[in-house]
């Protein structure tokens, strides 16, 4: 019975395999018999020598020690995990409480924590239980990836459950430290609720706006002391909103997450194969609009920070507000402020030149603000459109390459606008430029040339997008018509086999008369 059983495994592979290679496994088989019955010569004795055992190899990245480290992490962010006591105790020496506010804190956190565990209790047990069906580790990527099925829609149920009730002890902690800090210590318990925000509802932002925290920008920007304390309301407020941000594009994140769940779900494994390419397009289609759902989710944030800007435009000294701003757009798009980032550096090297006075200096610093403010709406729909196109890399090949081109024109139109500004603004320095400064006037010269060269490059993609869009048109008109022409060629051919219509012979009185009989057939009748 052994040997029978230890044979199944390969006579069903050789069934498996088909007969040609059935037949070479049969001659090797024979081969290997015919082998055993002659005698062999004995084989020599093996030199006598010290062995020692190889060192371990090490090929590549420590696979095992990668799953471990991407489970741990993975397990942090599914549920928010608590402020610990020893980084509670030390936020509360770093804000100063008073000991009577701190004893009360301090009994808070503990119940605080109690709470949390609470929360988690059985639900988390059960959540745990489900998590190796749920998500399966991909090497490649080295994360857990979901599995589509019942459980998993399981797992994120009892996974929101638990969130509700944790984030509603985080803002009771949160109300208690509020009252409980000074205003001379308020900017670090911004910084502190800022960090936890990101700790709790973090997740990778795809447009570059949302990436921004203007707590941690601002006071990197070279302002004075003075300048900072000057906008500590601002600061208060956007903290507050941020923060409201982050968690309200986080729980739209979860909502979207268990939608595409229950989607695919639905859809069942490997959901194209039996289906025409149009119905699997129409399916991408919908799904797409789940990942574009995703990366709408961050612009809040970013327009958060663009109004942002505009209030410390106001609030600070312009010097100031420039450098904020500067700091901003070489992390927002930067390519859409290239040509007004030279216009700028060409403003400031002319005010570096030793022969002028301070009223031409004056009138430079006044054509630069000038031009600012006729380029700062154009810049915004810039960077709208530079988002736009980021967010149409989540639809289907077709439709993103679609997207893509109808925003690139509608961008290079704005960025020919915006160096026609910067061109007045360069024409407008040169009667500036004091007698004897002939070096400068050729670097205005450069600056207009790297301006008209810019034109023609971005003249010659904007027509060629403009002829993209005007192929798509054509495409978009053909399918119309072979659509109106399949649906008239359906509704021929319904018609050509509906039975023809009974008819009825109205009598003069109005009264329906019933239709004549046919003839009775009688015996040589023609066609009988």
């Amino acid at each position: 019975m052994n040997d029978q059983h230890e044979t199944r495994p390969a006579s069903a592979l050789l069934r498996l395999v088909g007969p040609p290679v059935v037949a070479a496994a049969a001659a090797t088989l024979s081969l290997a018999q015919e082998a055993e019955t002659v005698p062999r010569p004995a084989a020599p004795a093996p030199p006598v020598a010290r062995v020692t055992a190889p060192a371990p190899i090490k090929i590549g990245r420590d696979l095992d020690a990668d799953r471990l480290a991407a489970e741990a992490d993975f397990r942090r962010r599914l549920i928010p995990q608590p402020i610990e006591a020893d980084r509670f105790e030390s936020l509360l020496t770093q804000l100063d409480v008073a000991d009577d506010k701190r004893a009360r804190l301090v009994k808070e956190h503990a119940e605080y924590l109690d709470r949390h565990k609470a929360a988690r209790g059985d639900l988390l047990r059960k959540l745990e239980v489900l998590l190796p069906a749920s998500f399966r580790y991909d090497p490649a990527l080295n994360q857990l990836q979901p599995v589509y099925t019942p459980e998993l829609l399981e797992a994120l149920r009892l996974r929101a459950s638990i969130v509700r009730s944790v984030l509603d002890y985080e803002g009771t902690l949160d109300e208690g430290l509020g009252a409980a800090c000074s205003d001379s210590k308020r900017n670090l318990l911004r910084a502190f609720r800022a960090q936890r925000a990101q700790e709790l509802y973090g997740a990778p932002a795809r447009l570059p706006g949302a990436t921004v925290n203007l707590l941690e920008l601002v006071p990197k920007c070279g302002l004075t002391g003075e300048e900072l304390a000057s906008i500590e309301s601002f600061f208060e407020t956007y903290a507050t909103s941020y923060v409201e941000q982050l968690r309200g594009r986080w729980l739209k994140l979860l909502a979207i997450e268990y939608e595409e769940a229950e989607t695919l779900t639905s859809l069942g494994p490997e959901w194209r194969v039996g289906r025409s390419d149009k119905d699997a397009l129409e399916i991408e289609r919908s799904l797409s609009q789940l990942d574009v759902a995703v990366t709408l989710t961050d612009r809040a944030i970013s327009e958060l920070n663009e109004s942002s800007l505009v209030t410390l435009r106001s609030s600070l000294p312009p010097l100031a507000s420039r450098k904020v701003i500067e700091a901003y757009r070489k992390i927002v798009h930067p390519e859409v402020f290239d040509d007004e980032r030279a216009h700028r550096l060409l403003v400031e090297e002319m005010i570096g030149l030793p022969s002028l006075d301070e009223k031409t200096i004056g009138g430079i610093v006044q054509s630069l603000a000038s031009i600012e403010d006729r380029l700062r709406a154009l810049g915004t729909q810039a960077t709208q459109l530079a988002d736009g196109i980021i967010e149409a890399e989540s639809l289907p090949a077709p439709d993103a390459a679609a997207a893509r081109v109808m925003l690139q024109s509608k961008l290079q139109g704005i960025l020919e606008k915006r160096r026609r500004i910067i061109r007045d603004g360069v024409n407008a320095l040169r009667p500036m430029v004091p007698s004897g400064e002939g070096s400068f006037i050729v670097r205005l010269d450069d600056a207009l040339a790297m301006l008209a060269a810019r034109d023609r490059a971005g003249r010659f993609l904007r027509d060629g997008y403009d002829a993209r869009i005007g192929e798509i048109a054509i495409l978009e008109a053909e399918r119309a018509a072979e659509a109106e022409e399949s649906a008239r060629e359906a509704e021929r051919n319904e018609n050509s086999n509906a039975p023809a219509p009974e008819t009825q012979t109205i009598s003069p009185n109005g009264a329906d008369t019933p239709p004549p009989a046919p003839p009775r057939r009688t015996r040589g009748t023609r066609g009988g």
